[in-house]
């Protein structure tokens, strides 16, 4: 921003000057002309820049320094150490696998080396999977090396690393194989010097079909352009175009202004600078909207989305395009046409520059085909040369939006409630139920409620909203009322607007029965004849291939005339007087940008009913701009005017006179709906579909968000019937079956990055288009990291909708990590508890208390009502009962809860107990090696495996107090030995089917695990691997663990007795009963809202009760086993990894700190 522009424009009395300046008309600026600069990518973080000032903030930025740090991190894990090689070098790349349908175990292997130089000594200590991105990590799996100490006999020792999707086929490139080694002394001691890793990144690809994969492989990504100095004023302009090309009806041409961006508008927003620093330079002169301050503050947002729109139509300029030539018109090909980039209509105009000239000359569109474009030249052009071409943006739409702000009337844009009702509420409001045309409407009370208000104009000078969840018969609505209108009120004049073409087709094919004398559609001139609905070409005029307004008196005779927005300034176009019409309509406002909505509204005087029908919860507006979005362009006139409390559904004064929302949803299967309700409309929609509408089984639609995609879908399914689209095609409409496609499997940035994924209102757009089936094709565990796509799958996952073989959301957290590390990781079992914390709900136990609590104050009400009408008389005695039952209810309750409490607490102190055994054990055979050489090396391999089993104990406890059987948990894979995984995954054919849990695995892991310990140390003590107390010490841990394991189990056995909770329930039935007889007489109503509040205490400490009576689940209240389990693991790795001063070289415990510090350099060693 330039010095004399900040200084005024920080000055408030100086801003409407300021203001001025902007828009002065003196002298036209030059189009934009972009900064030389030239594209930087940076490979660290693997970003574009489209100029050298971004990049040299990025370079200097929080952020690349941080990735700078990642990567040196990685690179120094994945590095040799100590002597200590992997090979191979690099990601071990297991390529593409191909699945087989009938074989799920399809695989394949890789060999990973160890090698250590010749006086190395090292162990591997544990190999485990570490998947980047914190999600559970299903693809890997390490078989250790039959020898996992290496040197000095052995230099190198091979294991294999397995790639095995289980027939999930997807992208397996986030996860990286984790060695952890000890580096051994020389000495018979064996000691651990030090402790380090070497990890090797991963990567996999399971494919279902390699042919497939090589028809539908992504295309290269866009790569933006610079583009170069536009045409300006150096062109020869276009031709003017043929009397029947003109772009104004026959009544006479459009005047409108230019509005063009002028003065430090477009320097300020025009170029390439950081969006912060334009964001910033805007706050100065983006106004606080107001009556005075509407127009400008909406004219300087449309300027900057103007320039914007200039920007992003510079990077499809084609470079070396060539000409044919076919009649007197040249042939231009365009890629992306199809697609609608670049947008290209009949009248637009399109500049090219013969390479080696510097004249521009200007074409005219005279057709658009699916991959070329027809222009016509006022010269004639070399079709042999090449050519620059550059799309000159249509500023016509802009330019009615700039013109209608200024129209547009304070009680449409700042509405204030009406000041008394309309009607009588004793009279029965026109039309009556026999009077509605539609059996859809007349048995609907909310729609009937809109039909009615909008006749009797309940909302005064206010417009009036009708929200319009999807599939509630906002249309059909909006034809009912329609109809009455023409049919009761013969000088009602009717504008029907929205903002697409589709959009106005369901309106218009509805109204059709009003007949061709009543109904007018009305399109833009070059609309294709074959985009026309057929059954709407009789209400349309078309002549000498365009699409016309027939003359003023004739349009002024029609009832009903539907349009888009757009195109709505029926004054300046066709002549038609404002307050001609006595109501316009725009269906689907939450889609158009406010001033978009203004061009019809514009049309509007006084006297003029408007109504806004649409649904702020799904898509808004597209806005190019994020500086524009940023200062509310993307937010409708609809979503703007639904934060008023005047149209507010849930305000009793505003529900039915300003505002009615639909409820009953007529589209889809209650399954279907049940989430989008829930998320977005607060549950309050009702399933009211047919069968007929929810049994159907018939593939109509595919959504799809990205165009490429869409585009090779429509190639290969080939099949009218199915429309394959992105989410905008499908806002508005409805399908059978739909399938959605989320593409997406990497994520780059935050968790919740998933690009327009993450659009809360695109995902229920998605949602509720289809009736009868809905089917999801994505990767969940990219959608999980976004929190509402993670109650979503969650969602699906209960209510049996996975349809995968394995599921990212059944499993506990990820072992690729420690528990230290995972207890701060973005797991997925994280996301879904985090899912849960958004609100108190979740972690109160009010959702369990509703049915009771609403119980009792329906029958508190009653005794109210009663006793108001003279039925119910209560005497006197009715307090003292109601005493003694409070007193015995609340000490039953205390009971209750602090039964409930002592089983919660004593879990944790027993799993205090289980950490305190632990740590004492691996204390004591921290340095249990024998003094033999010769044995030392067989006692390490076993006290290791010991230790491991320790670890695995608390885990498979936690597990095990789960009901959650078998060891395949990632988490206990990584601890427990690999003989006792294959012991556990094949089970002896002697065990019983009383020691067997799902699929023959053992049922009590724990207890497993504490025979297999035992056995252990019989077995070293046998070989005289442990010496007497060492044995007898690792005997008195098993009993100790094995008396934690029985205490735990007894805590979750053994609940209050049955016959007390009943008991309890009935007691809290008749206390809650007797409230308000006893306190009807001294408060009366208020007795109901006194006895609400009794029976949510009373209740909820019972609830609460009931929650912590079993502590070792999953939810919020519940004991956190796993970071328990975390604390355990991570205390033992660093007792193993740690290094510990020898002592026994130790002088007097007078000795000096430089004595100390000359006797432990060089002793320090770490027993193993």
């Amino acid at each position: 921003m330039s010095r004399l522009y900040a200084a005024t424009v920080r000055d408030p009395a100086a801003a409407r000057d300021t203001a001025a300046r902007l828009v002065s008309p003196a002298g036209t600026p030059p189009l934009l002309e972009p900064e030389p600069s030239r594209a930087e990518f940076c490979t660290d973080c693997e970003l574009e820049f489209r100029n050298g000032s971004h990049s040299e903030a990025h370079y200097a930025g929080m952020r690349h320094k941080e990735r700078l740090r990642v990567l040196a991190a990685k690179r120094a894990e994945e590095s040799s150490k100590h002597g200590v090689e992997l090979f191979p070098v690099g990601t071990a790349d297991f390529g593409t696998l191909e699945l087989s349908e009938q074989d799920v175990a399809t695989n394949k292997k890789i060999v990973l080396v160890v090698r250590t130089s010749p006086m190395s000594l090292c162990f591997i200590m544990s190999v485990h999977v570490r998947s980047s991105d914190g999600f559970v990590s299903h693809g890997y799996t390490y078989t250790y090396p039959a020898e996992r100490q290496i040197g000095p006999a052995s230099t190198s020792s091979a294991g294999t690393v397995t790639f095995h999707p289980r027939g999930n086929a997807g992208h397996y490139t986030t996860d990286s194989l984790v060695f952890t080694f000890a580096l051994l002394s020389s000495d018979r001691t064996l000691a651990i010097e030090k402790t380090f890793t070497i990890s090797r990144p991963l990567s996999g690809i399971a494919v279902r079909s390699l042919s497939d994969v090589s028809r539908f492989k992504p295309t290269p990504p866009f790569v933006r352009k610079t583009p170069g100095p536009r045409a300006g004023a150096n062109v020869v302009r276009a031709p003017k175009m043929h009397k029947h090309w003109i772009l104004a009806s026959i009544s006479g041409g459009e005047n409108l202004k230019e509005h063009e961006v002028r003065g430090l508008i477009r320097e300020l927003f025009g170029t390439a600078r950081r969006i912060k620093d334009q964001i910033e330079d805007a706050k100065e002169i983006v106004l606080v909207m107001n009556p005075e301050t509407y127009v400008w503050r909406f004219r300087l947002l449309l300027w900057i989305q103007e320039l914007k729109a200039e920007q992003e139509l510079a990077q499809h300029d084609l470079e070396e395009a060539t000409l044919t030539k076919r009649g007197s018109n040249y042939f231009l090909e365009v890629p992306g046409l199809v697609e609608k980039r670049p947008a290209v209509i009949v009248g637009h105009t399109i500049n090219i520059q013969q390479n080696g000239t510097k004249k521009f000359n200007a074409g005219r569109v005279t057709s658009v085909s699916d991959t070329e474009v027809g222009l016509h030249f006022s010269r004639h052009l070399k079709t042999s040369a090449t050519y620059l071409c550059q799309f000159e943006m249509n500023r016509t739409v802009q330019r009615r939006m700039h013109e209608a702000l200024a129209g547009l009337q304070a009680r449409i844009t700042f509405p204030q409630p009406p000041a008394a009702p309309r009607t009588s509420p004793a009279t029965p409001l026109f039309p009556q139920s026999h009077n509605i045309i539609s059996d859809l409407v007349r048995n609907n009370s909310r729609q009937k409620e809109a039909v009615r208000a909008i006749f009797n104009k309940t909302h005064g000078p206010a417009p009036f909203i009708l929200f319009g969840p999807p599939g509630t018969g906002k249309t059909e609505t909006i034809v009912e009322t329609v109809k009455q209108l023409v049919r009761f009120d013969s000088a009602s004049r009717i504008l029907i607007c929205a903002p697409s073409n589709s959009a106005c087709d369901v309106v218009a094919s509805r109204l059709v029965g009003l007949g061709a004398d009543k109904l007018f559609r009305l399109y833009a001139p070059f609309r294709p004849q074959a985009s026309v609905p057929p059954a709407l070409r009789s209400f349309t005029l078309r002549l000498q291939g365009q699409y016309k307004a027939p003359r003023t008196a004739e349009f002024q005779s029609f009832r009903v005339v539907v349009v888009t927005c757009a195109s709505g300034n029926l004054q300046s176009r066709h002549g038609i007087d404002r307050g001609h019409f006595s109501h316009i309509f725009i269906d689907e406002c939450g889609q158009a940008e406010e001033p978009e909505s203004a061009i019809p509204l514009a049309m509007a005087n006084e006297r003029t009913s408007v109504i806004l029908c649409g649904d702020p919860k799904q898509l808004g507006p597209i806005v190019q701009s994020p500086i524009a979005l940023h200062f509310g362009l993307g937010e409708s006139l609809l979503e703007r005017l639904m934060k008023l409390s005047m149209y507010d559904p849930s305000n009793a004064a505003a529900a039915g006179t300003t505002v009615v929302k639909l409820v009953d949803n007529y589209r889809s299967h209650p399954k279907i709906l049940e989430f989008p309700n829930r998320e977005f409309y607060g549950g309050e929609l009702r399933p009211s579909a047919t069968n007929t509408t929810t049994d159907a089984v018939k593939l109509e639609g595919i959504i799809s968000p990205y165009n490429a995609q869409c585009k090779k879908l429509r190639k290969e399914i080939r099949n009218p019937a199915v429309t394959v689209g992105s989410v905008e095609q499908f806002q508005g409409q409805e399908r059978k079956v739909i399938i959605v496609s989320t593409v997406r499997s990497s994520v780059k940035g935050s968790d919740s990055s998933l690009g327009f994924l993450s659009d809360s209102k695109r995902f229920n757009v998605m949602m509720t288009r289809a009736q009868a089936g809905l089917i999801i094709v994505g990767d969940p565990t990219a959608l999980a990291r976004n929190p509402l796509w993670c109650r979503f799958l969650v969602f699906i996952r209960e209510n049996g909708g996975w349809s995968a073989r394995m599921s990212v959301l059944d499993r506990p957290p990820s072992s690729g990590r420690t528990f230290a590390h995972r207890r701060n990781s973005s797991s997925i079992q994280a996301r879904i508890v985090n899912s849960k914390l958004v609100s108190l709900w979740h972690l109160s136990i009010w959702s369990r208390v509703q049915l009771p609590v609403g119980l009792a104050t329906l029958w508190a009400f009653s005794v109210w009502a009663l006793h108001q009408v003279g039925i119910l008389k209560v005497g006197g005695g009715a307090g003292s009962i109601t005493g003694i039952l409070a007193m015995v209810t609340g000490l039953f309750v205390s009971f209750r809860s602090g039964s409930s409490y002592d089983r919660w607490y004593e879990g944790r102190r027993t799993w205090s107990s289980i950490q305190a055994t632990t740590r004492n054990a691996s204390r004591l055979f921290l340095f249990a090696l024998p003094a033999d050489p010769a044995l030392a090396a067989s006692a390490a391999l076993g006290l290791n495996d010991w230790r491991l089993l320790l670890c695995g104990f608390s885990i498979a406890t936690m597990h095990h107090l789960r009901d959650e059987y078998g060891c395949s948990y990632t988490d206990l894979r990584t601890v427990l030995p690999p003989a006792l995984l294959r012991t556990c995954e094949s089970p002896e054919a002697g065990d019983s089917g009383a020691v067997l849990g799902k699929g023959g695995v053992p049922k009590n892991l724990p207890l497993v695990i504490i025979r297999t310990m035992h056995a252990l140390l019989n077995d070293m003590k046998a070989k005289n691997e442990l010496d007497a107390g060492t044995w007898a010490g690792g005997q008195s841990t098993l009993n100790q663990l094995s008396d934690s394991l029985t205490a735990l189990e007894r805590i979750r056995d053994t609940p209050i007795p049955m016959v007390l909770q009943i008991h309890l329930q009935l007691l809290l039935l008749v206390y809650i009963a007797a409230v308000p007889l006893q306190l009807i007489n001294t408060l009366g109503f208020w007795s109901i809202p006194a006895t609400s509040i009794a029976a949510l205490v009373f209740y909820g400490v019972d609830r609460a009760g009931e929650e912590l009576s079993d502590p070792f689940g999953r939810e919020p209240n519940d004991l956190p086993l796993e970071r328990f389990c975390g604390e355990i693991q991570s205390e033992f790795l660093e007792l193993v990894g740690h290094p510990v001063a020898d002592m026994s070289t130790r002088k007097s415990t007078f000795a000096s700190e430089g004595d100390l510090l000359d006797a432990a350099p060089g002793e320090k060693k770490t027993a193993w």
